[in-house]
């Protein structure tokens, strides 16, 4: 039979002071910063207001007697539970060296709603940071340009995430409709998309373009296909597929959308 081990049990106390919200919010303030088990102690005294002698302290644990400080173990095995949910990871060649993995650092800068941040500024305008419905939803002013460039639908997510094929042209819709219920009466969408999404192990490509146009006409009911504007790159390589070599042109297939709203002149 199989042996099993008692779960950990903490006093109150304990449970409290060092527990997992305790113990990530510390990393959470420093998300790109790694930090030594010895750092972690001192952080977590300054946040709890528990001295470092009391943390550091060591006292007799189990028959041997021998002395451990129960604080830090009690840090250390929030560690471990962080770890099993993806969020810690061990430095590689550092001894008691944690950080936030990248998964959980992406999910730091996810934007809430009702959050603004001005990210830059120029001579030629801002730029914020946050959902477009919180921002254009409340903007007085007409928009008469909207230029963007959505997140390509691509097979494999890149390390910060983004939608697949199939969820793309939702969330592409979503993202814009506070954004075209803002435009003035003859404004202008232009949209930087790829047309070099394919079919898994094929040279045929995907038509989530194609959807993703009609959807834009239809939800948005006046908008029409303006035009296309192919995107012009100097550097093409060939595309290797599934019994078959595509060779991409030096121009793309597709590169820009432009669709006009209201009325056409």
């Amino acid at each position: 039979m199989k042996p099993t081990r008692a779960k950990r049990q903490l006093s109150p106390g304990q449970g409290d002071l060092f527990g997992i919200d305790q113990i990530f919010s510390i990393y959470q303030a420093t998300p790109d910063a790694a930090i030594s088990n010895a750092e972690l102690y001192k952080r977590v005294s300054q946040k709890t207001g528990v001295p470092l002698s009391v943390i550091d302290e060591r006292v007799p644990v189990g028959k041997s007697g021998e002395k451990h400080s129960i604080s830090r173990r009690a840090i250390r095995f929030r560690q471990q539970d962080l770890k099993q949910q993806g969020i810690l990871e061990r430095v590689k060649g550092e001894r008691g060296v944690w950080r936030l993995t990248e998964a959980a650092k992406r999910d730091l800068h996810a934007a809430k709603s009702g959050v603004k941040l001005l990210g830059f500024r120029t001579d030629l305008g801002i730029a914020v940071w946050g959902p477009s419905g919180d921002i254009f939803k409340k903007l007085h002013v007409p928009v008469t340009l909207v230029y963007s460039s959505p997140p390509y639908a691509l097979r494999r997510p890149r390390a910060y995430g983004n939608p697949d094929e199939r969820e793309i042209v939702d969330f592409i819709c979503d993202t814009l409709e506070p954004v075209i219920e803002a435009m003035a009466e003859d404004a202008s969408l232009v949209l930087n998309v790829s047309n070099d999404v394919f079919h898994a192990n094929s040279p045929a490509r995907s038509t989530y373009v194609e959807r993703l146009t009609l959807e834009i006409c239809d939800r948005f009911n006046p908008m029409w296909l303006m035009d296309r504007f192919p995107g012009k790159t100097h550097q093409r390589c060939l595309v290797p597929c599934n019994g078959a070599v595509v060779r991409a042109s030096s121009f793309r297939s597709l590169g820009s959308r432009c669709f006009g709203s209201r009325e056409i002149h």
